[in-house]
């Protein structure tokens, strides 16, 4: 027995509007995926920004390797790692930090990639202790409000031996970075002494809401060491919460992309598992 004409009609209609239904369901899931993306993209860099990294005063934690490539036709450069940063100034001893050079910027205004060292109403110095077997500079501090001299051996600088080469000045016994401690020394800092391995060393106070940083690379960097001496809080532009190596989009790098992708994808997995704790 056939179908008749009639039964074929609605048989066709019948699979006519389950198609339809699925394909409107199929584009109202697109519509709101893409509302998603969209979204979560503009959530996403109202609370984070990428930056690439330039130079090498943060050696060996960023630009380990850096070489100089073909950026553009026209320019040269040694860029090779970038980040992604926090827009916030809720920043810990040890952060990796990015910094206005000035108090109002302008969309020209340079930036500083460091490590945030001490804070206001620390006490801090750069003098030569012996530790660990070495008798090279150490970064010392005393934080705000106790009288235990910290002092860091930080395993993420470049050289302790490069460092050490640089100029030093020699007081009542003790050997200071002399950059450190030309600009330091006087009354605006506060100067305290703390005995150190039964030495008294010589410690200058960080202004409060300031910020001492420092660069990794000790022998290659401009910080708070130099005239830029420390930076108020309100400089503070973020926090790095991902390295990306080789995030750098140029010619010669295919794999830029996936560097940052996977940086970005490490990033929005933290915020759900924060979101969940």
């Amino acid at each position: 027995m056939t179908d008749s004409p009639e039964y074929r009609y609605f048989e066709d209609e019948k699979k006519e509007s389950l198609s339809n239904r699925v394909f409107y369901c199929l584009a109202i899931i697109l519509v709101i995926f893409y509302i998603f993306l969209v979204v979560s993209n503009h959530l996403f860099y109202t609370k984070y920004t990428y930056i690439t990294v330039v130079g090498t005063s943060m050696q060996p934690t960023l630009n380990k390797d850096p070489s100089y490539t073909l950026i553009d036709d026209n320019r040269m450069d040694n860029i090779q790692d970038g980040v992604y940063l926090e827009k916030t100034k809720d920043i810990d001893y040890g952060d990796i930090i990015v910094l206005n050079t000035v108090d109002n910027p302008t969309e020209n205004s340079t930036t500083l990639i460091k490590r945030a060292m001490a804070f206001g109403g620390d006490y801090v110095s750069i003098a030569r202790v012996k530790d660990k077997g070495l008798n090279t500079y150490r970064f010392l501090r005393v934080k705000k409000n106790t009288n235990r001299v910290e002092i860091l051996y930080e395993d993420y600088i470049k050289s302790y031996q490069l460092w050490d080469g640089m100029s030093f000045v020699e007081m009542n016994g003790v050997v200071y970075q002399r950059e450190f401690y030309d600009n330091y020394n006087g009354p605006t800092y506060n100067p305290m002494n703390f005995t150190v391995n039964g030495t008294e060393i010589k410690f200058f106070q960080v202004p409060e809401d300031n910020i001492f940083f420092l660069g990794d690379n000790r022998s290659g960097s401009s910080d708070s060491r130099s005239s830029f001496r420390t930076f108020n809080k309100s400089r503070v532009v973020g926090k790095v919460v991902k390295i990306v190596k080789n995030g750098t989009k140029y010619k010669g790098n295919k794999s830029w992309w996936w560097n940052r992708f996977v940086g970005l994808l490490s990033i929005c997995w933290d915020e759900i598992l924060s979101i969940f704790a």
